[in-house]
């Protein structure tokens, strides 16, 4: 169930490309960067959950008030996925968190434009309030 408030983003692929080559590209990316994964392949959708682990800016300060010896305790553990779905021809992936991050290289930069002719007509209210 999708919760009101939780935010994703959809893009579509650049034409010429297969999921399987777009998981091993973002693998690498990943392997690169030492970044903690797991492999989604299921319901149709084939992925990646990953983690970025970091140390938050204010470690030092509270390290200073109450001593270093609780410092390994302090850290960040931020969650995003990536999720490649096909449709016809057609490659879309859906994104959250860092997501976006590690597939801005692949995708088409104007989809969202292109889209919003399709889903608004010239006599709808958003149109007429905007001119």
């Amino acid at each position: 169930m999708l919760v009101i408030g939780t935010k994703f983003h959809i893009y579509k692929v650049e034409n010429g490309h297969e999921i399987e080559e777009l998981v091993g590209f973002i693998e690498e990316k990943f392997e690169d960067e030492d970044i903690q994964f797991n492999d989604i392949n299921q319901n149709n959708f084939r992925g990646f959950l990953f983690f970025n682990v970091s140390t938050p800016v204010w470690s030092e300060v509270i390290s200073d008030l109450i001593g270093e010896q609780h410092q390994e305790n302090i850290w960040n553990r931020h969650s995003s996925y990536i999720l490649f779905k096909s449709s016809g021809e057609n490659i879309y992936v859906i994104v959250g968190g860092n997501g976006y991050r590690y597939i801005q290289d692949i995708i088409e930069k104007d989809f969202g434009l292109n889209l919003v002719p399709k889903l608004v007509h010239d006599g709808d209210n958003v149109i007429k309030k905007g001119c």
